[in-house]
């Protein structure tokens, strides 16, 4: 299998006491930082596609207030970490599923967390239940909602984004490109809301195989969500070059659908892995202060 080259690029920047990247071996992101050159025409703002709006490069100011920057993140003034985990079932888990895993990795490594959403789930086995994750909500109705959920909330300042199961699982489903086009979509919104937001956009798990019916054409939705991740995958990629604060979790390389309690969600242990993919992105994006990350296609 060929693996890309880690290319780092050293900005203008000197953050002490920063630990090091990890290696290609250990990297779950693509893109989790941009070229100095990204945005430099214009003071490090890049106009961000679809929404028209700014959204700040890699190293450029917050505006936040006292808060310190960690790699690609800026943690808001009151010195938390606020991680907005939004989503659908998954992101709901079962005892809190991976949002219990990256509060409690993230938590050991020193970050004071919070957790964010407008869900509180009394079964998450964390102290700090708060969460977006609507069982059975698609990425339409999620674009739908998320004004209304967000305008309570505190500014986050990392998004785990892992969306799209419900279009591709079901009968009468919509086209992954669609649902790619929703997430694109939601994604300028996090950004209109919250210059600043780091945004980790997670692949949807394997489905195990079954035809069901997309635009009343039958579908095998294993293949659906290939095309949907590849889709994503591209689209995260093309953001992050553009300047972005924007990276790709691998969670559908983590998990086999043995590692599926119905076909659909994964097991506990499926969610360990769910919860050590997001890890592992986060934990880049928070260690790699002056360094610019680009991971090409991994075969």
């Amino acid at each position: 299998m060929d693996r890309s080259v880690l290319l780092a690029i050293w900005l203008p920047i000197v953050v002490a006491c920063s630990p090091a990247p990890p290696s290609i071996e250990d990297a779950t992101v693509i893109d989790s930082g941009v070229s100095p050159a990204a945005g430099a025409s214009n003071g490090g703002a890049t106009e961000r596609g679809a929404g028209g709006s700014a959204a700040r490069a890699v190293g450029e100011g917050s505006g936040r207030g006292s808060g310190a920057s960690r790699g690609m993140v800026d943690l808001g003034s009151n010195g938390k970490l606020d991680i907005y985990p939004i989503g659908d079932s998954i992101t709901l888990g079962t005892n809190g599923g991976y949002r219990s895993v990256v509060f409690t990795k993230l938590t050991a490594d020193g970050y004071d967390v919070d957790m964010l959403g407008s869900l509180n789930d009394q079964w998450t086995s964390v102290a700090d239940k708060d969460h977006e994750g609507h069982g059975g909500m698609g990425t339409g109705a999620i674009l739908e909602n998320l004004d209304a959920w967000m305008a309570p909330l505190p500014d986050p300042d990392l998004v785990l984004l892992m969306i799209g199961t419900n279009e591709l699982a079901w009968d009468y489903g919509r086209p992954a490109m669609e649902a790619v086009g929703r997430l694109d979509t939601i994604i300028d919104k996090l950004f209109e809301a919250q210059p600043t937001v780091t945004v980790i956009v997670g692949s949807i798990p394997p489905l195990t195989p079954k035809e069901v019916l997309i635009n009343t054409k039958p579908v095998q939705r294993a293949d659906a969500v290939n095309a949907y991740n590849a889709l994503a995958k591209a689209r995260v990629k093309e953001r992050a070059r553009a300047g972005e604060r924007i990276a790709f979790a691998e969670v559908n390389r983590a998990l086999g659908v043995d590692d599926l309690a119905d076909g659909v969600h994964p097991t506990p242990e499926g969610y360990v892995k769910v919860g050590n993919a997001f890890y592992e992105a986060a934990r880049s994006a928070l260690s790699a202060p002056q360094v610019a990350i680009s991971l090409a296609e991994r075969d």
